[in-house]
């Protein structure tokens, strides 16, 4: 057990060197370094009760690679919610971009489109109607379907995901057999 006394003195000593470590990981950003420290010494306050002082170094330094890591997953996971919502502002902006991209008729593109919306579940077409089609924000899609933002967010970038698979499938020469054959 460590005490609070020698907890500063440990914060002290090591500071530097775990903010030093957070700086190189998170590029220089000094920003993104000082927040990532904070967290370590959080987590180090926390733990105060079960570590030893033999292994405290070893300790600090891997829950500042575990914090870095975490820290840029979730600048990188709010990134991609804000590039998909940027994405598909409107039903007629994904059909001009597929159409731009790809030679292929109204009607392909119809039933390209029919089939894709055909492959999607009950969960996915809701969404994508509230979000795509009726511009509803995170917050009130959440709210319909009784689920919280985040969890709304994440269903987002899995729906855009998916849609962006299926498009490419569809859109190739394969794809566009089976979409004839099938739909």
């Amino acid at each position: 057990m460590i005490t609070k006394e020698r907890a500063e003195e440990i914060s002290k000593l090591y500071y530097n060197k775990i903010f030093r470590y957070c700086l190189s990981m998170s590029k220089n950003n000094y920003h993104d370094a000082q927040e990532i420290t904070q967290e370590v010494f959080l987590v180090f306050t926390r733990k105060l009760k079960t570590l030893n002082d033999d292994v405290l170094e070893h300790y600090l330094m891997s829950v500042a690679k575990k914090k870095a890591l975490e820290y840029y997953r979730k600048l990188k996971r709010e990134e991609m919610v804000i590039a998909l919502e940027d994405s598909f502002t409107s039903p007629e902006e994904v059909l001009s971009t597929i159409t731009r991209y790809y030679e292929i008729s109204d009607v392909e593109l119809k039933m390209t489109i029919e089939a894709i919306m055909k492959m999607l579940t009950d969960d996915e077409h809701e969404l994508f109607i509230k979000k795509f089609l009726e511009n509803k924000t995170q917050k009130e899609i959440a709210e319909e379907m009784g689920i919280s933002v985040s969890n709304v967010s994440t269903k987002t970038a899995r729906l855009r995901n998916k849609i962006e698979k299926l498009g490419f499938f569809c859109f190739t020469f394969v794809g566009q057999i089976i979409i004839k054959a099938f739909f």
